[in-house]
């Protein structure tokens, strides 16, 4: 053993500049945490995690909303043209020559936007502590917040909540709800209640579409085949009646000696309209009572620029080194709501 001690002779095995025999090997001691311990954190199970929490099945959005790609950051117009209105079918008499057909010009104008985005990262301390998952926890409830951004975005578009009007064709912008004017999707005196009203709520509604006309074609817009019903928790167990129920009866309320009473089919057939609620529908209306009803996805856009997305940082780079900071992930995405039509949707009050 050199007089210096065994660090001096470590030095002098592994030493470059030693002739003859062999070099010594450096080995990590079998204790040392190293990145390759934590890649379920690191890797596709920590994206699988944010993904399933911005795929949430209690957010509605994807519900509510037609993505529709687009490469314009600044917004863009989407071009269109006129239908065909029965007007432009004529009589053709023997020998005559058919109406050539011409197609008028439409477009709608969509909004800027905007990218969303964090970042989220582990320090080697709660890597090394962790024992229960909860850093996967975390990259779950990433993912979910940021598709609770997009829920309510997308929820404020269908119900025209804090300001966004966001309908422009044709250069001219409209509010998403009128009660008169170039369409009428708005009306009180129809509350979603336990009273009397029951399935005539709904009927009610559909007489708007009944009697709303196409910009396009000067005929009725048709009422939706398959409609939602998005309502405040307040009224998810009244609308759950209502759509479910098998039978209804009806009472014939006369001041007679014998009450009439009719037992029949659920009016509503086969229209029955999916019931989409959740908390955020009240928290961005302020409404116990509203409700919304229509073809959401005909209604709305997300234009989407790109879909989430996560990063991760390299596992050797300045921070990892400076501040112990070992798994660092970045998630983004940018979109933006869009009111493509509401004459496919129709806003209910008391």
């Amino acid at each position: 053993m050199h007089p210096e001690g065994r660090g001096r002779e470590l030095l002098y095995e592994i030493s470059f500049g030693r002739s003859g025999g062999k070099r010594a090997s450096l080995v990590e001691a079998a204790s040392y945490v190293s990145t390759g311990d934590f890649s379920n954190i690191t890797g596709q199970i920590l994206f699988n995690k944010i993904k399933e929490g911005y795929d949430d099945p209690t957010l509605l959005y994807p519900q509510l909303c037609t993505v529709v790609p687009t490469e314009f950051l600044n917004g863009e117009r989407i071009p269109g043209v006129g239908g065909i209105s029965p007007s432009m079918i004529e009589i053709v008499g023997e020998g005559k020559k058919y109406p050539t057909l011409g197609l008028n010009e439409n477009w709608l104008d969509t909004r800027a936007t905007v990218k969303h985005g964090a970042e989220l990262g582990f320090t080697r301390e709660s890597i090394v502590a962790d024992r229960t998952g909860l850093l996967l926890k975390q990259g779950s409830d990433f993912g979910r917040a940021a598709g609770v951004v997009v829920e309510k975005e997308v929820i404020d578009v269908a119900t025209a909540s804090n300001s966004n009007n966001s309908y422009n064709r044709n250069g001219v912008s409209t509010n998403t709800y009128l009660t008169s004017g170039a369409y009428i999707n708005d009306q009180t005196g129809n509350a979603l209640d336990g009273s009397a009203n029951e399935w005539r709520a709904i009927e009610k509604a559909d007489l708007l579409f009944d009697a709303m006309i196409s910009p396009d074609t000067g005929e009725p817009i048709g009422v939706p085949q398959s409609p939602g019903l998005l309502v405040p928790s307040a009224l998810l167990k009244t609308a759950e009646r209502i759509v479910h129920a098998t039978a209804v009866q009806t009472v014939d309320l006369r001041a007679q000696a014998t009450t009439i009473r009719t037992d029949g089919a659920n009016p509503l057939g086969t229209r029955r309209p999916q019931i989409l609620s959740n908390q955020y529908v009240k928290a961005r209306t302020s409404s116990t009572s509203k409700w919304y009803y229509g073809d959401f996805k005909r209604a709305i856009y997300w234009m989407q620029v790109w879909a989430i997305e996560t990063l991760a940082a390299a596992s050797n780079d300045e921070v990892s080194f400076t501040q112990d900071i070992w798994s660092r992930t970045r998630v983004s995405y940018r979109g933006v709501g869009q009111m493509a039509e509401p004459r496919f949707l129709v806003r209910n009050d008391t």
